[in-house]
């Protein structure tokens, strides 16, 4: 019965090892996310020959997808290494990333999705299990200078948790399918580490419900002491540091949400003054997800991005509050009892 027993654990112990160890080294989503990374360090070696400063990109697959960097230095002479990655991995995470690659004098472009900042109250670090175990396999060493965030061990243990489930299906997957991971390194990541997709799914921009997004408008705890550390640590490293809102499907009428967190933000750090406010509703324009930006969205977004920082263009408080209350709303996001414009259509600023 105890050799039963121990058999019995032993073979446990080597199951959960197999599944931990198969997540972790050969998670395509982790691969390929990876060899991004590997591709924004050469560019950066790249553009540190002729740039003594330079601007980071921080945030998620938006920003992977929906900011070229070449087109960026081509079109406007200005060298960025686009640092994002994946928003599944954390907000944490894709700060991590970004921070290991400044120097005192370059600027840092926060650019993580609203989601991860507002809706969702994540653990103060937000290392999640697959954010985590990203950063320490295909990534800088976690005893960087630079990082803003010191793991603990509990974090350390995630590395070995599996994903059981996760593993069966992409061991299974290709029984049943050519393609096991819908995204090529070959195919749509380009040597600047921009993330090219140009798949024809998306046929209409989510529609806005304000009675459910307006409430989630505000930064919550995390977020906020998320975007103040952040400010912090450039501070103290000689790291100009701005937010810029990820382009995203969603209708026109959805820029009251944004401008609400736009001028939240604005407390703590520098917004970019994108007139759309994030906000793109043209399905033409995106690709396999509503915020995966295809070549021609990329375009207009890198354009647009570019234009904001040569002329330094940030909202300000007072036309973020005048944007509000021209389409109903008070600072807070709230409603207000008799809209300025009831029944006639509101401008941007």
């Amino acid at each position: 019965m105890k050799k039963t027993l121990i058999i019995l654990l032993c073979s446990v112990l080597i199951g959960l090892g197999f599944v931990a160890y198969f997540d972790t080294h050969f998670d395509t989503e982790k691969s390929f996310f990876g060899e991004a990374i590997n591709r924004s360090d050469r560019w950066q070696e790249t553009i540190e020959r002729d740039h003594d400063h330079k601007y980071v990109l921080a945030g998620g697959s938006s920003s992977r997808t929906g900011i070229n960097p070449a087109l960026l230095l081509q079109h406007d002479g200005i060298p960025l290494v686009n640092a994002a990655t994946h928003a599944g991995f954390g907000a944490a995470v894709n700060t991590e990333l970004a921070l290991s690659y400044l120097k005192k004098g370059d600027t840092l472009i926060v650019a993580i999705e609203p989601d991860n900042l507002t809706g969702i109250e994540y653990p103060f670090h937000n290392y999640t299990t697959s954010g985590l175990k990203f950063l320490v396999h295909h990534s800088k060493p976690l005893d960087h200078a630079a990082h803003l965030f010191t793991p603990s061990a509990e974090h350390y243990t995630t590395i070995l948790r599996g994903d059981a489930s996760t593993v069966l299906i992409r061991l299974l997957k290709p029984l049943f399918s050519n393609e096991l991971y819908r995204y090529s390194i070959d195919k749509n990541l380009t040597e600047s580490g921009w993330m090219s997709v140009n798949h024809n799914w998306m046929r209409q921009a989510l529609p806005f419900n304000p009675a459910e997004m307006m409430p989630k408008s505000k930064l919550n705890r995390f977020g906020r002491q998320l975007l103040t550390d952040i400010r912090d640590w450039c501070a103290r490293n000689g790291v100009r540091v701005v937010y810029s809102i990820p382009r995203t499907l969603r209708e026109e009428q959805a820029r009251a949400y944004y401008a609400s967190l736009a001028l939240d933000i604005s407390t703590i750090m520098p917004v970019l003054r994108d007139p759309a406010l994030g906000v793109n509703p043209n399905p033409r324009e995106f690709a396999d997800t509503v915020n995966h930006l295809n070549s021609k969205g990329a375009t207009d977004a890198t354009m647009e991005l570019g234009r904001e920082l040569r002329e330094q263009d940030y909202w300000t408080s007072e036309e973020l509050r005048a944007y509000l209350h021209s389409h109903g709303y008070d600072e807070t996001g709230r409603p207000l009892q008799n809209p300025a414009n009831e029944g006639t259509p509101a401008t941007l600023p």
